[in-house]
């Protein structure tokens, strides 16, 4: 089930110099952390020294030119990932309007946050690809595009109603008064910020297909935004047709969203359709096969 575990500092999984992205697949829920999320986060690397262990992620290795970018299918852990990258946009953007304060040694590590969030190739690909629901992957890319990342994009309309811009501005504030405690002096923020930021750990656990990946996500995801009662139907039907059908999952993540679509947005209405379609049909099939 488990090609590899390890653990490695966020320094590494976002190597400067490395070709390795993310990719949230489409069939991932929306980016739903919030307030307290990301005040947890940024409070455990203030709080914590060097070191400090973030949680585990589930990626499916989906590479095959050894050459070129390196991409992981990050099954299980996008909320996570995903605000690692907005506090590192945040950082960035904030030394960047203080540019003519910094030396030479400070530019360079600002310059190596940059490469953390942007390869350093032709097209600037992105190191993490949010999914496309409500927007994230939109919001996302006008989020680094006002860091100074990314090239000019237009805005997503609403997209500061939404959490990724959100949490990007939260990370603003959060930065700026870390600034202004440490007495408007910017070496904390090299010292500090970016030093816990770095040698923060993340389990890595790569597997081989969706179906292995599903199985662990169900019995690892404790942490956060807790899963919905329609998510795990998600995450075990997409699992038991990945086992089934190998390579179909964004067909079947289609005829998925059809059905959702079918059902509304109300989640009440969602939940009540599958519990009355379980206690229809457990009779005739049997709760295992249903």
């Amino acid at each position: 089930m488990i090609s590899s575990a390890q653990n490695y500092p966020i320094s590494t999984l976002f190597g400067v110099d490395s070709k390795i992205v993310y990719r949230i697949p489409r069939y991932q829920r929306q980016y739903t952390w919030a307030k307290k999320h990301w005040e947890r986060l940024l409070d455990d690397l203030l709080e914590n020294k060097e070191g400090y262990f973030l949680g585990s992620i589930i990626c499916i290795n989906q590479s095959e030119d050894a050459v070129g970018p390196q991409p992981l299918e990050l099954v299980d852990g996008q909320q996570r990932m995903t605000t690692i990258t907005l506090l590192t946009a945040a950082i960035y953007n904030f030394l960047r309007n203080h540019h003519d304060e910094l030396d030479d040694d400070q530019r360079l590590d600002m310059s190596n946050l940059k490469r953390k969030l942007v390869l350093r190739d032709p097209d600037g690909l992105l190191r993490l690809t949010p999914q496309v629901e409500n927007r994230n992957l939109d919001d996302y890319r006008y989020v680094l595009h006002q860091s100074g990342l990314c090239p000019e994009t237009d805005y997503p309309s609403n997209a500061g109603n939404r959490r990724l811009m959100k949490a990007y501005r939260y990370f603003e504030g959060r930065v700026s008064d870390f600034i202004e405690q440490e007495g408007g002096a910017l070496d904390p923020v090299f010292s500090i910020l970016i030093p816990r930021l770095n040698q923060a750990c993340i389990v890595k656990i790569e597997v081989d297909n969706h179906a292995d990946a599903y199985t662990l996500f169900e019995s690892l995801n404790n942490r956060g935004e807790p899963l919905t009662a329609v998510d795990l139907i998600k995450n075990s039907l997409l699992a038991k047709l990945e086992s089934k059908h190998p390579g179909q999952i964004d067909e079947h993540y289609r005829k998925w969203t059809l059905l959702i679509t079918d059902l509304g947005d109300d989640y009440r209405d969602q939940e009540r359709f599958f519990r009355n379609y379980y206690n229809a049909f457990r009779w005739r099939w049997g709760a295992k096969d249903l």
